[in-house]
């Protein structure tokens, strides 16, 4: 018996990224967007390519009002998939693999805020193993 089928070149911890991207969700920046970025930083790609986005000094914010009443809200980031607390401008955009954006509401469960947050931001490196 003879089984013809084809490789999956997606790495594993990508395979949920592109998932989510088919469903539309979410926005999403690629890496094909980000191909001809080169000394932009990431906060102001994400600014650009995303409604509601703004970039101030080197972080995002949402330009939505935030429930205390401010201008402006916190955005929660994940680098391949864990919560950190740093500017995504830390990254050069030829070492990410792609970019996801959600409103709090539409957020997956993984990426789901608590807090004030207003936005959610996954962005996912291409150095990251397997």
């Amino acid at each position: 018996m003879r089984i013809i089928g084809h490789r999956n070149d997606v790495p594993l911890r990508l395979q949920g990224y592109y998932a989510r991207k088919r469903m539309g969700i979410g926005r999403f920046i690629t890496d094909s967007m980000l191909a001809n970025a080169h000394n932009v930083p990431l906060s102001l790609i994400l600014a650009t390519h995303v409604p509601g986005l703004r970039a101030i000094g080197s972080q995002v914010v949402s330009a939505e009002a935030d429930t205390r009443g401010g201008l402006s809200c916190p955005v929660l980031t994940y680098i391949d998939g864990i919560r950190l607390n740093i500017s995504i401008d830390e990254f050069r955009a030829e070492d990410v693999a792609g970019v996801e954006v959600y409103s709090r509401a539409a957020a997956p469960v993984q990426f789901r805020p608590s807090g004030d947050y207003c936005t959610v931001i996954a962005l996912w490196t291409r150095w990251c193993g397997g």
